[in-house]
């Protein structure tokens, strides 16, 4: 399908110097791909979120020397994959001050012979993540991106992304036949009656409802039956074009240097002055000037970093009952670090030491919630599951890390696997990645010990986002930010034990 994405692709001489600081590069990149960010943000956006706002964020890190983009030629993944977390922060945000689907106006009829009006009203029946994941697989199949970048901008394995996609092509086709149902006429009395409490908003709950009734009743079966196959419908959808200014707004950033003060713009102009060190065609003497300008940002940096570490408080508990274990994880800003972290001694496997210092080497992670399950990597994607000293050999190791000093702080940890991976987050869900040098990826790789829900426990926090912890959701790890209650610490403390392999 690569022969048919119709925004050209970059050059690697223009994605490099735009990260040197070349303007009109950078202008260029954000204006040639302004259409395919827009139409991705706005398609996979709730009716809170703040589109512009999503937009400006995302075109201000590509001014700024996008931070964490390794390789040229991953540019167009890493911008797509940037709109999506600064979106998925957007969305949680959004989430937290109201219930689910709250925001979305009452479901209207959709002409049943436009069936792309019905696929894009189709959309807002489907949960936030879906609807994101759904907005990269419709810019494929309009031939916009190929299936390579839908990968990589997401974070996912390629197998883990063919099921996640199959599952949300039947989510969409779900909810199209919904609107199909219920925008029948005569309206159908069962289904009247079934819904009768309905707020006729929205929701994920309702879509499966109302498809369930659509493949069981005799009088709806056939509504949908000529809906085309959701793959064929959006083949050549245009992308959307950007309100006029809009549009200037975001170039006009482009023709701004980075904020000093920033910290990626910080992040962008170290590595400027690596690669202009590093050029061999660059004399001694702009060395020597690109060496002694990373010194002085560097040694500031330090001391902003040092007079910031002065205004923590210092904890000196050891064992903390459960109540106080809860008071130490904030639901807010970051808490101080503990002089000790005790892990547990409890179980299979063995127990660990129980100073923050012992807390290196081979280990596994323990859930507190749930004492059979461990995390493991599954298709380098995180979950948390059961774990006996019977199962295969390929699993227990799969359970075991190698906790080293953190990349980004060494009072921290990081997490480093079999392969040479480390646990990152990535739009808030942890999974293993390569290390690919950029001070984001060492950020998303770093964790901070604080006490657990109980005697020994341990619950880590992201360094990058110190109100978020590692986090179970039914059998997944992610990063989530604590609402203070019991049972959120209790399902983010882990005891750490010795690794199963």
């Amino acid at each position: 399908m690569t022969e048919n994405v119709s925004t050209a692709l970059p050059s690697t001489a223009m994605v490099r110097a735009a990260q040197d600081g070349d303007l009109q590069a950078v202008r260029t990149l954000v204006s040639d791909h302004l259409p395919l960010l827009y139409t991705l943000v706005l398609r996979a956006a709730g009716p809170s979120v703040d589109v512009d706002d999503v937009m400006v964020r995302t075109v201000s890190l590509v001014a700024a020397g996008m931070p964490g983009l390794a390789e040229p030629d991953a540019f167009r993944p890493w911008l797509m994959g940037t709109a999506l977390r600064f979106l998925w922060t957007a969305e949680q945000t959004a989430n937290r001050a109201r219930p689910c689907g709250a925001d979305w106006p009452p479901v209207a009829a959709s002409d049943p012979s436009d069936q792309r009006e019905e696929a894009n009203n189709a959309v807002r029946w489907l949960a936030p993540d879906d609807r994101e994941l759904l907005s990269m697989w419709w810019l494929e199949a309009s031939g916009e991106v190929t299936r390579d970048e839908v990968v990589a901008a997401c974070g996912l394995t390629p197998t883990v992304a063919e099921n996640r996609l199959r599952q949300i092509e039947a989510r969409f086709e779900d909810a199209r036949t919904a609107i199909r149902t219920l925008g029948a006429s005569p309206p159908c009395a069962p289904l009247t009656n079934l819904l009768q409490h309905w707020d006729r908003r929205p929701s994920d709950r309702q879509r499966r409802q109302i498809a369930r009734h659509a493949t069981d009743c005799p009088t709806c079966s056939g509504r949908a039956a000529d809906l085309i196959p959701a793959d064929r419908l959006l083949r050549g959808t245009p992308l959307i074009a950007l309100p006029h200014a809009l549009r200037e707004s975001l170039l006009a950033r482009c023709e701004q240097a980075p904020d000093p003060a920033d910290g990626s713009g910080s992040t962008a102009i170290v590595e400027r002055v690596r690669r202009t060190a590093a050029n061999p065609c660059v004399g001694n003497m702009a060395r020597i000037v690109a060496v002694t300008i990373a010194v002085v940002l560097l040694i500031i940096s330090l001391a902003t970093y040092a007079d910031s570490r002065k205004s923590r408080p210092v904890t000196t508990g050891v064992r903390n009952s459960p109540s106080a274990s809860a008071a130490a994880l904030p639901s807010g800003s970051a808490s101080a670090r503990p002089s000790t972290i005790v892990s547990s001694a409890l179980g299979t496997p063995s127990p660990t030491g129980a100073r923050t210092g012992e807390l290196i080497g081979r280990r596994a992670l323990r859930s507190a919630a749930t004492p059979d399950r461990y995390v493991q990597v599954v298709n380098d994607v995180a979950f948390v599951l059961p774990v006996t000293p019977t199962s295969p050999v390929a699993l227990r190791q799969s359970s075991t890390f190698e906790l080293v000093t953190g990349l980004a702080d060494a009072e921290c940890r990081s997490f480093r696997v079999a392969s040479g991976q480390y646990l990152r987050h990535f739009r808030f869900r942890v999974r293993v990645d390569p290390d690919d040098k950029s001070a984001l990826f060492r950020k998303d790789t770093t964790f901070c010990p604080r006490p657990g829900a109980t005697p020994g426990s341990v619950s880590f926090q992201s360094i990058n986002y110190p109100d978020q912890y590692l986090h179970v959701r039914g059998d997944e790890l992610w990063i989530d930010k604590s609402d203070g209650t019991a049972a959120f610490l209790k399902t983010s403390s882990f005891d750490v034990v010795g690794g199963w392999a």
